[in-house]
């Protein structure tokens, strides 16, 4: 393991301080809208890691809450990841799931409206954390509160949708380890055809390496997303990595309910 310490800019009080400010504005911000329509979301994704990071195999499964207004949005989420290993070297202890709490505050920094060529777009500034349920850092996760921040775009032009994000991720340290701040940006489109239940989906990632000497991550991802009613939506997606730390192989599904 690599033994780089490195001085901290950025205090965990600031963290704390800077998303207790986007909390509490989001709730107490005297929009004419006060809270906006919840949505849950419910995914499952399989990953196989491949040999450059670990043997077997991932199972993540991660439930989402959102509140949105006009100007601001609020998520909460819960996770949780069970490593299913190969290794005759490992017990079914070591097997066991690993969760995390996720907070992620938004505020919308510019929006245009409908213009001649029928298109809107958004920013949102992001401030996020995740709290893991143990301290204890085991091969599924550091035991550590991670912290970032990120700008996120959309578009909207027809039927078609873009979507933007570019992301800083601090990773908690554990003892005698560091980790690299990770620099990320991902990109998505889809298109909804008029009178067709499905609907295409692709999505690219790439990302720094939180270790010296690893390259960077990258996966591809492609998919269908189906309408299932008024208010709830299917999606399915397969991914693929396109550096030796990226996955093997994913395989995701979505159910998504709004009102």
């Amino acid at each position: 393991m690599y033994n780089l310490r490195r001085p901290r800019c950025i205090y965990p009080w600031i963290r704390t301080g800077l998303l207790l400010i986007l909390f509490f504005g989001a709730l107490f911000h005297p929009d004419p809208v006060v809270a906006g329509p919840a949505s849950v979301t419910q995914s499952i994704r399989w990953l196989r890691p491949g040999p450059e990071v670990a043997d077997g195999s991932y199972l993540i499964n991660y439930t989402n809450l959102s509140l949105q207004t006009d100007r601001w949005s609020l998520r909460g989420g819960v996770s949780w990841l069970n490593w299913n290993s190969e290794s005759p070297l490992v017990t079914p202890s070591d097997e066991s799931g690993f969760g995390a709490f996720y907070l992620t505050a938004g505020h919308k920094i510019w929006g245009s409206h409908r213009s001649r060529h029928n298109m809107r777009s958004t920013i949102w500034l992001r401030v996020r954390t995740k709290l893991p349920m143990k301290s204890d850092p085991s091969t599924l996760g550091s035991g550590k509160m991670d912290w970032g921040a990120s700008l996120f775009t959309s578009t909207h032009w027809n039927r078609l949708m873009v979507f933007t994000e570019f992301s800083y991720l601090d990773l908690g340290d554990p003892v005698n380890y560091t980790y690299r701040s990770l620099a990320s940006a991902s990109f998505s489109i889809s298109y909804r055809p008029r009178q067709f239940p499905l609907y295409p989906l692709a999505s690219v990632l790439i990302s720094s390496s939180s270790q010296t000497g690893d390259p960077a991550y990258a996966e591809v991802s492609g998919g269908v997303g189906m309408p299932m009613s008024r208010h709830t939506s299917l999606s399915a997606f397969y991914s693929y990595g396109l550096t030796r730390v990226s996955p093997d192989a994913s395989i995701a599904v979505l159910l998504s309910w709004r009102p």
